[in-house]
């Protein structure tokens, strides 16, 4: 007769729990390790995003690079990414387009201007750092600008005429119309001037505008 095997449930239950606990054991050794290797990676790929620079061995820390950008440069750029932000907005409220032909005018205008220029507008924009497709932006920009205060733009005859016979020694040179087209041109642009640093206060104080930025005023 063939012995009977007792098995023991208590002894299989225990048994059981050993092979899952080392089983779970060998995976979180696997993950930590997996995470490591990680952190490892990523320390070495994006190091910049904790310490931009070192100089011998002495790490300048991120928050050391973004303070001093921000005492630089950044109270600027904010002030004009509010300022876009206000007039982008506004346009939309007033229904104010600008078409791609209307920008594509403008460029061209400045091709015309700069096309005497060693380089030309292309050599212009790369000095200051600026893309066409930026400048594109910029112009559309202005345009809204332009738009929405044109109606506090007109430049009228008798001041273009005022104007012309206070200065006319200094259009001595050009005939009358010349001296007229450029008199309109330049009282344009000072009304434009005095237009929209008026009109962007004024947008700035209607508007809800919250800087967290310590040192910079919302107002």
């Amino acid at each position: 007769m063939p012995k009977k095997v007792t098995v023991n449930a208590g002894t299989v239950s225990v048994r059981e729990r050993t092979t899952k606990k080392k089983t779970l054991t060998k995976r979180v050794l696997l993950i930590l390790l997996a995470i490591g290797l990680l952190l490892v990676l990523v320390g070495v790929k994006y190091r910049y995003l904790f310490t931009p620079a070192s100089i011998n061995g002495r790490p300048i820390y991120i928050w050391t690079f973004w303070s001093a950008v921000v005492d630089g440069v950044g109270k600027q750029v904010l002030e004009q990414l509010v300022t876009e932000r206000l007039i982008i907005e506004e346009a939309s409220k007033q229904n104010v387009v600008v078409t791609k032909e209307e920008i594509s005018g403008e460029v061209k205008n400045l091709e015309e201007r700069f096309s005497q220029q060693q380089g030309g507008l292309e050599g212009f924009l790369a000095s200051q750092g600026m893309t066409r497709v930026e400048l594109e932006k910029q112009i559309e920009l202005n345009l809204k600008l332009e738009k929405l205060v044109a109606d506090k733009v007109q430049v009228t005859d008798e001041e273009v005429d005022t104007y012309y016979t206070e200065n006319k020694e200094s259009y001595s040179s050009v005939e009358k119309d010349e001296a007229v087209k450029q008199i309109r041109e330049l009282l344009t642009n000072q009304k434009l001037q005095s237009a929209v640093s008026e009109y962007l206060a004024n947008l700035r104080q209607q508007a809800q505008v919250k800087i967290y930025l310590p040192g910079v005023s919302s107002n």
